[in-house]
């Protein structure tokens, strides 16, 4: 039976939920908004399958040794500029697609929370691209995947190390031919509730309603990290628009097991590891244009195969791990010092209270942040 009593063990993932033939688990929320399994001990038969099928512990065997480390960038100039980094999301689901298969990735929802969905064509595919730094729900992806690959179809699953380990887990090694999977390197998760109050409150603040999120955009280059919201009055920079992203670049309001991540090393679960090549433009300047590149580890024979069908559609370079190596390579992100203080915060006054004390969410602050940033870009200094 799982074990939730510390927090740091449960990335949330729901593999217990959906490995539960007696239906005795389901996830619920906790006084901060993460989600964790909850067991009815009268629909429990103590089979251990729950226990099972947990990735999210020591013991997992990720045994995902780096064969090779890419930078990688589409030839296609558009379907980098419709990316995170080089667009390599939307080449590996590109090649699923034409042979029928189906692909699952994280996509915004109705409601502005971020869920794993199924897509069969380009079209539903869209929705998966870019980063979305908010943890994806994947209530219900585990029995489609299962079921996809029962059928004979190729899928391709991508999400964070966590969530690709615990795929493979509740898969096993049946039925497992034709799945190619893609971790990415993750910085941590916030979750659902916290993201939908900031985007609550940056519409009560700006007097209009969010339509689109953008946690990448590009219009001032690839090297400019900036989050854009498209709203209705029309509008498209947004005062509060980086509060939620300080929040969680800074460490404040990440998930506890985040903090004690397995997967923050280069024994990776996915056969491909999909980031951006940060620092580029200092090891390897030739290939960067400031449009994107992928940083790609290929961590098995699916993984080389499946870059070799890349052939002529990507530009490719070698490199080695010391070259691209980064944070969450190596070992988690720490809490952040003003972490306890932030969720106490959070809990007794909620959202928009914390993105006040603790960002730039005021209109003067948030304009200094941002000359303050271009004129570090414009110097060619390191933006923080």
């Amino acid at each position: 039976m799982v074990d939730t009593k510390r927090k740091e063990d449960c990335c949330g993932c729901r593999a217990c939920e959906a490995a539960c033939p007696a239906g005795a688990i389901t996830m619920r929320e906790d006084e901060k908004g993460f989600l964790y399994p909850s067991i009815d001990p009268d629909l429990c038969t103590r089979c251990g399958l729950c226990d099972k099928v947990c990735a999210f512990c020591e013991a997992y065997p990720a045994d995902g040794a780096v064969r090779q480390a890419l930078a990688v960038k589409a030839r296609d100039e558009a379907v980098r500029r419709s990316s995170s980094s080089g667009g390599m999301f939307t080449l590996l689901s590109d090649q699923v697609l034409k042979q029928g298969g189906a692909v699952y990735g994280a996509a915004f929802a109705d409601d502005w929370s971020v869920v794993h969905r199924r897509a069969e064509t380009p079209e539903e595919r869209e929705a998966l691209k870019r980063s979305k730094y908010v943890q994806s729900d994947m209530e219900g992806i585990y029995r489609q995947v299962r079921e996809d690959l029962r059928a004979g179809r190729e899928v391709l699953f991508a999400g964070t190390p966590c969530q690709v380990a615990a795929l493979r887990s509740f898969l096993g090694e049946k039925n497992t031919e034709k799945l190619l999977t893609a971790d990415l390197v993750c910085h941590g998760v916030p979750n659902n509730r916290m993201w939908k109050e900031s985007v609550a409150a940056v519409e009560r603040a700006n007097r209009c309603r969010v339509t689109a999120v953008n946690f990448r955009d590009k219009s001032l280059g690839w090297h400019q990290n900036r989050v854009s919201m498209t709203t209705v009055p029309a509008k498209k920079w947004l005062d509060g628009e980086q509060s939620y992203f300080n929040l969680f670049v800074r460490n404040y309001i990440l998930r506890p097991s985040c903090h004690h991540c397995v997967f923050a090393n280069v024994k990776r679960p996915g056969d491909l590891t999909l980031a951006d090549f940060w620092g580029i433009e200092r090891t390897m300047p030739e290939f960067d244009d400031n449009i994107g590149t992928s940083l790609v580890l290929v961590n098995s024979e699916k993984g080389t195969r499946a870059m070799e069908a890349l052939q002529g559609l990507v530009e490719m370079k070698q490199t080695d791990l010391s070259s691209c190596m980064q944070g969450q390579m190596q070992k988690p992100g720490p809490t952040n010092s003003l972490s306890e203080a932030t969720w106490a915060d959070y809990e007794k006054h909620g959202m928009e209270y914390i993105m006040r004390k603790y960002t730039n969410f005021t209109r003067f602050k948030l304009l200094r942040y941002k000359v303050k940033r271009r004129i570090r870009y414009i110097l060619g200094l390191p933006i923080s």
